[in-house]
């Protein structure tokens, strides 16, 4: 260990540490010495060594083996120093930041698995090779990254900074969306700010340390998959890499935990966003004492401190993008200046930059949600651009509104907490105020959410009570004991108090119910009164005395019928019955009627309490047309004009009652059985003709199809005789069948993920429940992504396939096949949402779905290779 005498310490104005070191002297008695850090300028080196000292444990200043070990000096008479390292005889020269990883944190926990990704190096910018070169030169210098050899790669995608040079980023998205997940331990920023104004500290202080990522070394086992390729040779990271989906989790832990051994004084808090740090407290005196202490333990560890990157302590300070003035939350002056002089967006991605940079900002704007609905209306995929007048207003709007709320807060521990809420067509805004004799009138922040398209079909007084719990639920995640005054459009949660019921008919009662449920209950967690109506300039125009009106109405002339007896009359009573059996993914029925009712409880409590409301609503429910409604329409028309009662009878009753013997009756009629006729195969033949031109020339599958659902004792290779045979068929199919028409070319007119093919492998041999594989190539660049699914079902198809875009861009069109896992509703309308058109291929025609099909032999050779774990 170095030594510095005292009065090279006072000199220097070298202030000894708290931290006292035991040594022992030549004269064998030990002693206690304070420690101070210093900076060393050495011979030779371009850079400043900080290193720890003894302060007065001699007589002369004396350089320790700790900072000599591995240093070669040369000295003018031609002498050579060379310190157990290098003994070359040359001198060591350090590069510039060639020490900034030498000290690390802790190694980095085992990472989940991954699956192996490999993806070809996209063409990049002239100007970003020469950028990049010296880059990956300094980095595989200080041992950050290292050539290998590796089965995983992921593009080199460089990014350039303000100040003119590159940045080495990777895109890890393929590499991300095959990662297992881990828990993330990191805040969402808007909680950490949410945290940090309601603590309102008025002294505050900031660190950020300096490539913190690159201070974790990864385990041997997991540095493969982080490979990449620059100008013919492969590397790989020795330390946590940027753009992996856990590299914040993981250093946000190492940080978290060398934070956690540093005392601070009671009433000092540290807030952590990865590796960004803010010190809070009363007293400047222990925010400063807290914030140096923290920096003493993290050059300790080697990491580097910049000091243009602290602040405080102070009562102003940026954190997080947000500028803090004692506790209150603002928009920093230039951030705004920028958003302010903006000119309008030409394109789409400059309105998704501008709406980027407006919802960082959305708590300083009311109603952002409602008031930018034009504009993201603007970004819908197939919408054609065009700039009107409507976006430019709804721009300008959001813009006044946050230069008018540029500061919210702070939140004072006992003035009353104002809630308004309200609601427009689209969607539930609330603001948060806070007033009282301690302050003057201040927002604390203001919410929003655009309605979905259940949502959007709700009654006012459903779109109501959802906005209320929506207020209720936010004030109450920032109340700190406060009382709450809440006001709305109208007095609705006083009503819901009383136990006024909502109106007979109200779609989505279950929900109605919860939000009842809670708000019934709110007074049992935080004091909350309702005060005057208050109507915000976004709200809809509603009359607030129809709201729990019963929805008009008349009584159904259908009437029940009653219990069927022993003696009781039969004449015009009516059993019904019907049956069915699905084949080849199409139903086949067969209905009876023998003096019967309906059959089925749904139908009896329409058609005897419903029938009348849905006819006077314009046969709707909040918006959406009843089911079978041409079918309820006849029925209603019957029932105007004859007497007519509807009963239900319970199924499959073996009892001994006269009810359940007609039921058993009619339910034996509609059995489907097939017809055991024996004749002559060349008859059959015969009728299999009628029935194939009837049915348009069909193939032999829809032709066995429906002779099997008429009863028909026929194979389907009689049914292919009868197809070849027809000489419609063999013209068109000479004609038009795919294997004549000119090739395809899949690629023409198609962008750069543009285009999608999919489709299913399996069933494989289960692996961790899971037996069959959704594969999915983009036509382009040959991207592929592969899920492993318990099952071929649509909803599974959705979520790959939602997983898949997450980290990727949407596609325009995905082609597949037309099974049911691909044309199933749920599927079709997830693509009608994201404004992706569905393109079927003609089945057993592999050359339309050639793409993807070469992509399911290489995926079918891997899980047979990994047989016991090929999910993963």
């Amino acid at each position: 260990m170095s030594v510095i005498t005292k009065e090279t310490a006072e000199c220097l104005n070298v202030k000894p540490g708290r931290r006292k070191v035991k040594f022992t002297g030549i004269d064998g008695i030990v002693k206690e010495c304070p420690t101070a850090k210093i900076a060393l300028w050495l011979p030779g080196e371009r850079k400043l060594t900080r290193t720890e000292v003894l302060v007065g444990a001699a007589n002369t200043n004396i350089l320790g083996f700790d900072v000599l070990y591995g240093r070669v000096w040369k000295l003018p008479d031609g002498s050579v120093w060379s310190f157990a390292g290098r003994g070359d005889g040359e001198i060591a020269w350090l590069e510039e930041d060639e020490t900034k990883a030498i000290n690390l944190l802790e190694m980095s926990i085992p990472l989940p698995p991954s699956r192996i990704t490999n993806v070809k190096q996209y063409p990049l910018p002239a100007a970003a090779h020469s950028g990049i070169d010296g880059v990956v030169t300094d980095l595989e210098k200080r041992g950050i990254i290292t050539r290998t050899h590796s089965p995983y790669n992921s593009p080199v995608w460089p990014v350039k900074k303000p100040n003119g040079q590159w940045r080495l980023t990777i895109d890890y998205r393929r590499l991300n969306a095959n990662t297992a997940p881990l828990t993330a331990a990191v805040l969402n920023i808007a909680e950490l700010v949410t945290q940090i104004q309601g603590a309102s500290h008025p002294w505050m202080a900031t660190l950020d340390v300096k490539d913190m990522f690159f201070m974790i070394p990864l385990q041997e086992h997991d540095k493969a998959q982080f490979a990449f390729t620059w100008k013919g040779i492969q590397y790989t990271f020795n330390r946590l890499p940027q753009g992996y989906k856990h590299s914040p989790t993981i250093a946000h832990n190492a940080l978290a935990k060398v934070l956690s051994e540093i005392p601070s004084p009671q009433g000092i808090t540290i807030y952590q966003y990865i590796d960004d740090i803010l010190i809070g407290g009363e007293n400047p005196e222990e925010v400063r004492h807290t914030m140096e202490g923290i920096q003493e333990k993290l050059i300790t560890l080697g990491l580097d401190i910049p000091p243009s990157k602290c602040q405080g302590p102070a009562q102003e300070v940026k954190f997080l993008g947000v500028w803090w003035i004692k506790g209150a939350a603002s928009i920093p002056p230039n951030t705004l200046e920028k958003i302010e002089h903006g000119q309008n967006p030409s394109s789409v991605k400059e309105l998704q930059q501008v709406l980027g940079t407006l919802g960082y900002w959305r708590k300083h704007i009311p109603g952002f949600s409602i008031i930018a609905r034009p504009l993201y209306n603007l970004l819908r995929k197939g919408k054609s651009w065009e700039w009107t007048k409507q976006h430019e207003t709804a721009l300008e709007l959001l813009i006044r509104e946050l230069r008018l709320f540029q500061q919210l807060g702070p939140l004072h521990p006992t003035d009353p907490i104002h809630v308004e809420w309200g609601f427009s067509e689209h969607g539930s805004h609330c603001n948060l105020w806070q007033k009282g004799p301690e302050g003057p009138e201040r927002p604390l922040e203001f919410s929003s959410h655009s309605f979905n398209d259940t949502e959007m079909r709700y009654s006012d007084l459903e779109k109501g009570l959802l906005s209320l719990v929506r207020a209720v639920k936010r004030v109450e995640q920032i109340r700190k004991g406060q009382s709450v005054i809440i006001r709305g459009p109208f007095r609705l949660l006083d009503i819901v108090r009383k136990g006024t019921a909502p109106p007979a008919g109200i779609a989505q009662k279950p929900a109605v119910c919860k939000w009842y449920a809670y708000l019934e209950s709110i007074n049992d967690i935080m004091p909350i009164t309702e005060g005057s109506i208050k109507v915000s300039k976004l709200q809809k125009d509603i009359d607030s005395t129809l709201l729990f009106q019963t929805p008009p109405s008349k009584p159904s002339p259908i009437q029940e019928a009653p219990p069927l007896k022993e003696g009781s009359d039969l004449k015009g009573v009516w059993f019904t019955d019907a049956s069915s059996y699905r084949q080849n993914n199409e139903w086949n029925y067969k209905a009876v009627a023998l003096e019967v009712a309906t059959g089925e409880k749904l139908s009896e409590t329409g058609a005897t309490e419903w029938v009348g409301h849905w006819a006077v609503n314009d046969w709707q429910v909040n918006r959406v047309p009843v089911w079978q409604t041409d079918s309820w329409k006849q029925l209603l028309e019957i029932a105007e004009q004859r007497l007519l009662h509807i009963g239900w009878v319970k199924g499959h009753d073996r009892s001994a009652s006269i009810a359940a013997q007609f039921n058993q009756q009619v339910d034996s009629l509609t059995r489907l059985q097939k017809i055991d006729v024996v004749s002559n195969e060349h008859e059959w033949e015969r009728l299999l003709e009628w029935l194939h031109i009837k049915r348009g020339h069909t193939g032999r599958a829809d032709l066995y199809r429906e002779g099997i659902a008429r009863g028909w004792p026929i194979s389907v290779k009689l049914c292919e005789q009868v197809v070849t045979a027809c000489s419609q068929c063999r013209l068109r199919l000479n004609k038009d069948h795919p294997s004549k028409a000119p090739p395809l070319h899949i690629r023409d007119k198609k962008t750069l993920w543009h285009t999608w093919q999919i489709d299913y492998i399996g069933p494989l041999r289960p692996s961790g429940g899971k037996k069959y594989i959704l594969v999915g190539v983009e036509v382009i660049s040959g991207v592929t992504m592969a899920t492993a699914v318990t099952a071929a079902t649509g909803e599974n198809t959705v979520h790959s396939l939602k997983e898949w875009f997450s980290t990727l861009p949407l596609p325009e069109e995905i082609q597949s096949d037309n099974g049911s896992h691909f044309s199933a509703t749920v599927v079709q309308d997830w693509a009608k949402e994201e404004g992706i058109r569905w393109v079927f291929h003609t089945p057993y025609y592999p050359q339309a779905n050639g793409i993807v099909e070469r992509t399911n032999g290489l995926v079918k050779q891997f899980a047979k290779t990994h047989e016991s774990g090929w999910h993963l």
